[in-house]
């Protein structure tokens, strides 16, 4: 097996990231196409093709449960409880 040779790699990082600061304007506008092709290709794959796939048709449909939306709110309004009644509580004078 070939050995790393980490100077070379570290040599090479450094020289790229100066010749990027060098053609900061260049290494700008190809950022942007960058950004404009993803864009376009997440455009094109949740837009246009959605359109033409079929949507499929659920057999059994979404229900609500109410058991653990109770309990969800019964947390809340005690949280809330409990947050009333910190502002109201009276502490000791320090100085």
């Amino acid at each position: 097996m070939k050995s790393i040779k980490f100077n070379r790699i570290k040599n090479f990082f450094s020289e790229t990231a100066e010749t990027i600061a060098e053609h900061s304007f260049l290494a700008s506008l190809a950022l942007i196409l960058l950004a404009v092709v993803l864009g376009g290709l997440i455009l094109f794959k949740y837009s246009f093709l959605a359109e033409r796939e079929e949507v499929e048709v659920l057999e059994k449909p979404l229900f609500f449960n109410e058991a653990a939306m109770r309990d969800i709110k019964n947390i809340w309004q005690e949280r809330q409880k409990r947050f009333e009644e910190a502002g109201t509580r009276k502490y000791p004078e320090l100085f």
